[in-house]
């Protein structure tokens, strides 16, 4: 992969950490409950709450008493919320600690009484893992897209791996576990684990040779995985891990970054390595890599979608760009004094936090090179959907304000992160800061939606005599397609369809898209009534709501007689009319109620009948 590395110029961003506050002891992680706190966790065991602009004097949770911290990367090292926290009170942390010391995967629960405060005796074990030195832990927990606990653990410490843990995949260590949690059990394996099944294999590991994944992420949009593994003496890396993508190994100790670190031992014959997408040597780059975030944020426009990291040694804060082309840049953001930057972190609304061991501060991180708000449609450029409605959103932040726009113009009351399109056009929106009067409009997105008329069938009555004439049908729109039986085209023939219940289908289609709708008729025999038509009397319409008119040829002017009689053979109507010779048009209406009757005309030459129905 190919990776240009830049120093900072005028168009990167300009990195401002602010601090939040004092009294933090050794921080190594901050986190957030899907509120507006933020959680801080210490190495030596506390886990404080930082709320409307401070830290409270009591502690989330006190773990002194279990965490082992006495070497330099023991301690507690991780912390993460339940994505169902709301409402079941669930939060997990990693901490060394017991004898023989081992990594420790605790559930707790927030307490009843007080939603600042843990509950201290809800401990329940997830999952352990001896320790066999006192280094590379690792310590992350995060849930995944999938609902799913990501644990990240080094390889066992010392140095140069001693025991082959990165390629030993009968332990857990040097590995990225995924596990499902929040039932009554410790933990079970998700079933789409890449391993199960595989004797070979744990069935917990998702990826394997990591040396000591210090931080890792998914972004938050795409559901890409970000890991820092922290190197041995030469290289430190980055990963990032296609969204649901699982069963990579990463090579240590066969690789360190891209080169080769061991060829021997366990590395003999290992094929099909994942590369990282980025590495970097030791020296003025540092030493020990802090991985961060993705920043999916709001308030900044130059950081949107760009890696956030850092390294321990020596403070540097660096972003990784994704290029159209597939390529990454890396470029230095910041350069703080001193070292120390042990860990990111978003709050709600995924802006950044930063954690500094060995300074104990937590700082906020804002980019002051552009004041403008992030303004972006999360889709595509070009979106075409069978769907009739289509859901868009911007990142949000309660200091923004929104509009959405259609076609160039402003959509009334179309002023939230997010909207709901219901007609197809060009999209864009219009991201405001009111705190510094910066604002920003997104690249447009062009919309087709599918179709968002339902089609309909006219001409198509519920009943008719196995005789009826041909009908000729129409659809809504135009251009669809008739189907069922006695469908010939846009006609339905009774005789042909037979007697029976029959299901017409009209079909229509654009952009790909279908919709279809059905209608229901019946073709009855018309029992008792004399079905040979006369070709020279009409009753229209046919079947009517018993209003129609009559229509027949006459061949004098006389006095006729005209019946209405029912399947049953009793005369509902009989009134006579005086007519003309020639075409004759007659309107009645027979109040009665629906059925199939038979309309008599009598005069001099004889009768003529024909049946009719009435709905």
């Amino acid at each position: 992969m190919v990776v240009t590395t830049i120093s900072a110029r005028a168009q990167t961003p300009n990195i401002v950490l602010t601090n939040l506050g004092s009294g933090l002891s050794e921080p190594v992680a901050v986190v957030n409950a899907g509120d507006n706190r933020l959680f801080v966790v210490e190495q030596g065991g506390l886990i404080k709450v930082y709320k409307n602009g401070a830290f409270l004097a009591t502690p989330f949770l006190n773990l002194t008493s279990v965490v082992t911290s006495t070497g330099n990367e023991q301690g507690l090292l991780g912390m993460a919320f339940s994505p169902n926290y709301s409402s079941n009170g669930f939060f997990y942390v990693n901490y060394t600690g017991g004898s023989p010391t081992k990594t420790n995967v605790v559930r707790y629960s927030v307490s009843a009484a007080n939603p600042d405060v843990a509950d201290a005796a809800s401990a329940q074990v997830v999952l352990t893992q001896n320790q066999p030195y006192s280094n590379h832990n690792g310590g992350n927990l995060v849930f995944g897209p999938d609902g799913y606990l990501y644990i990240g653990l080094g390889d066992g410490g010392s140095a140069n791996d001693p025991q082959g843990n990165g390629q030993n995949t009968q332990t857990q260590l040097a590995k990225m576990l995924r596990i499902a949690v929040d039932s009554a059990t410790t933990y079970t394996v998700p079933a789409d684990n890449p391993f199960v099944g595989n004797a070979a294999f744990l069935p917990q590991i998702w990826a394997y040779g990591l040396r000591n994944p210090w931080r890792y992420s998914f972004d938050r949009l795409t559901g890409d995985l970000w890991i820092a593994d922290v190197g041995q003496d030469v290289y430190e890396e980055i990963n990032k891990v296609p969204a649901g993508v699982g069963g990579q190994n990463y090579g240590w100790k066969c690789k360190e970054g891209f080169s080769t670190f061991s060829s021997s031992g366990v590395c003999a014959g290992v094929t099909n390595l994942t590369p990282p997408i980025f590495d970097y040597t030791h020296g003025s780059a540092g030493c020990s890599v802090t991985g961060g975030y993705v920043y999916r944020g709001a308030m900044h426009k130059n950081l949107y979608g760009k890696y956030i990291y850092a390294d321990y040694c020596n403070n540097k804060i660096y972003a990784i760009t994704t290029n159209a082309n597939g390529t990454y840049t890396n470029a230095l953001i910041k350069d703080v004094a001193g070292s120390g930057i042990s860990s990111f972190g978003e709050d709600m609304y995924g802006e950044l936090y930063v954690t500094d061991r060995d300074n104990n501060k937590l700082y906020s991180l804002t980019d002051t090179s552009d004041c403008s708000p992030v303004a972006h449609i999360n889709t595509a450029s070009i979106v075409s959907t069978c769907d009739t409605t289509y859901a868009f959103s911007t990142p949000y932040h309660p200091n923004l304000v929104y509009q959405w726009n259609l076609n160039g113009n402003a959509i009334a009351g179309a002023d939230s992160a997010y909207y709901v399109a219901i007609q197809s056009g060009t999209y864009s929106v219009t991201v405001a800061n009111f705190i510094n009067a910066c604002n920003n409009t997104s690249d447009t997105v062009q919309l087709t939606l599918g179709i968002i008329v339902q089609p309909t069938i006219t001409g198509l009555d519920t009943l008719y005599c196995s005789n009826a004439a041909t009908v000729t049908l129409s659809g809504f729109p135009a251009g669809g397609t008739f189907s069922g039986n006695g469908i010939n085209g846009n006609t339905f023939n009774a005789q042909t369809a037979g007697v029976g219940s029959h299901t017409i289908t009209y079909q229509y289609q654009l952009n790909g898209c279908n919709a279809s709708t059905q209608l229901s008729t019946t073709v009855s025999t018309c029992a008792g009534i004399n079905e040979n038509q006369s070709a020279n009397l009409t009753v229209i319409p046919n079947p009517n709501n018993g209003s129609f008119n009559i229509r027949f040829n006459q061949n004098q002017t006389e006095t006729i007689t005209v019946r209405v009689v029912d399947a049953s053979g009793k005369t509902i109507y009989k009134q006579q009319h005086q007519v003309n010779a020639g075409t004759v048009n007659l309107p009645l209406q027979i109040q009665t109620k629906a059925g199939v009757y038979t309309l008599q005309i009598q005069n001099k030459a004889g009768k003529q009948q024909l049946p009719f129905i009435i709905e």
